[in-house]
């Protein structure tokens, strides 16, 4: 079964505000992208990662159009290399998805989700459990 990240997660290892990445959730489709049922919190499979990573290099760092970013972001990541006009972009995929796991790997040291839900029941002797 493939990973999947939780929005959280994803938006602390790319460095995006929650809201930047929620947003662009909501707007595009991104493909590998789980989205919840209420209450439940999206999932983006790594593929989904990948191509959230360029889309926010190419709009927060490049200035490009979020739209443009993401029409541009799945030909850069299946070519290697686009053209914009006399620009050509260049990606090292490899690269990319090293440094991601590192992201991925020290970002779920730091995430803890939300508890969701009601609070558990208080104990016989009327304290909450830990």
């Amino acid at each position: 079964m493939a990973r999947s990240y939780h929005v959280g997660l994803v938006s602390l290892a790319l460095n995006v505000d929650i809201k930047w990445l929620d947003n662009l959730l909501s707007h595009y489709a991104i493909e590998g992208t789980h989205a919840g049922r209420r209450g439940v919190a999206r999932q983006l499979g790594q593929s989904a990662v990948e191509l959230v990573a360029v889309v926010r290099t190419l709009a927060v760092d490049l200035g490009l159009s979020v739209a443009e970013s993401v029409r541009l972001a799945p030909i850069l990541l299946s070519r290697g290399a686009t053209d914009i006009g006399q620009i050509q972009l260049r990606i090292d995929v490899s690269r990319l998805r090293a440094e991601l796991a590192q992201n991925l790997e020290e970002a779920m040291g730091l995430f803890e989700p939300a508890r969701r839900g009601r609070p558990p029941k208080s104990s016989a002797d009327g304290r909450r459990p830990a």
